[in-house]
């Protein structure tokens, strides 16, 4: 019955939400002046949404996670495409390792992934 969950984050600055998610390896699906949706493979889809006056979300309820089978990748890429950093890949005690970085509207993104090598 249920095939996908595609949210859709509220972004003070557009373009530049969209930017930080293409340099992440992510492709536009869709776009207009004021929605732009996202995906990466057949699994991941989401929207992001222009709100004037919607600032940085990072004390706002939400976990942005997304699942990867490469976690060293995420961080090479991120770290070559200048990418905020927030924690470098770590081993959490339920065994996967994750990393976080922010979006330029403030969301923090969370990849978490295969368990240490």
């Amino acid at each position: 019955m249920y095939t996908r969950l595609q949210p859709v984050l509220y972004v003070e600055n557009l373009a530049a939400e969209v930017d930080f998610y293409r340099r992440l390896g992510f492709d536009t699906v869709f776009e207009s002046d004021t929605f732009v949706g996202l995906a990466y493979g057949e699994s991941i889809l989401f929207g992001l949404e222009h709100h004037p006056g919607h600032g940085p979300l990072t004390d706002q309820p939400l976990l942005w996670q997304i699942g990867t089978d490469d976690i060293e990748a995420v961080h090479r890429r991120c770290r070559e495409k200048g990418v905020e950093i927030l924690a470098a890949p770590q081993l959490e005690e339920w065994g996967d390792r994750t990393m976080q970085v922010r979006s330029p509207n403030g969301y923090h993104v969370t990849f978490e992934g295969e368990r240490e090598p």
